[in-house]
């Protein structure tokens, strides 16, 4: 797993431009972390760890890149929180949440204060929707479901479905 999120890390930062970063700080290049550390949410510690493992020893330009930690607990409220505490002094990149109801919260923030945000797996369509800072590594709920509904139909040749949510999430 740790193998994957690395290479998942390498392949977006280097999609986004680290090197464009490198008129960052000088000597470093800071990416600040926002996931729920020491809450119910064992695969966002999944992927912190691959994201320290994969940028371990790297380097853009000479300068290393300086990963700082931000527990947002369990919540949208800790969410919001931690990213207060992240934006007094503001990273060059940021790269947050695996819920799409904290990314929710974590997108808003970053993209008032034109700091570039990368969810690796929100995917409520209301997270990038017109924002000019925020991207995700992953499909929006919008386009996997016209591809599960495409494999149904031509397919399974199905011809009726039926959709479980969970009502307390931002997306129905």
């Amino acid at each position: 797993m740790n193998r994957l999120v690395c290479y998942w890390v390498c392949a977006v930062l280097s999609g986004f431009g680290l090197s464009a970063l490198a008129k960052s700080e000088p000597g470093k290049i800071r990416i600040g972390l926002v996931f729920d550390l020491t809450g119910k949410r064992i695969p966002a510690l999944k992927v912190v760890n691959g994201i320290e493992y994969g940028l371990k020893h790297a380097t853009v330009h000479g300068k290393a890149i300086e990963l700082i930690r931000y527990d947002s607990k369990s919540d949208a409220v800790g969410t919001r929180t931690a990213m207060e505490e992240l934006l007094k002094n503001p990273p060059d990149i940021i790269i947050a949440e695996i819920d799409s109801s904290k990314a929710f919260v974590a997108a808003e923030m970053a993209e008032k204060a034109r700091r570039v945000m990368i969810t690796p797996y929100a995917t409520a369509p209301e997270i990038t929707k017109d924002k000019r800072y925020v991207f995700r590594t992953c499909f929006s709920d919008e386009e996997q479901g016209r591809q599960l509904a495409k494999f149904a139909r031509d397919d399974l040749h199905a011809n009726s479905s039926v959709i479980f949510y969970d009502g307390t999430q931002l997306y129905p």
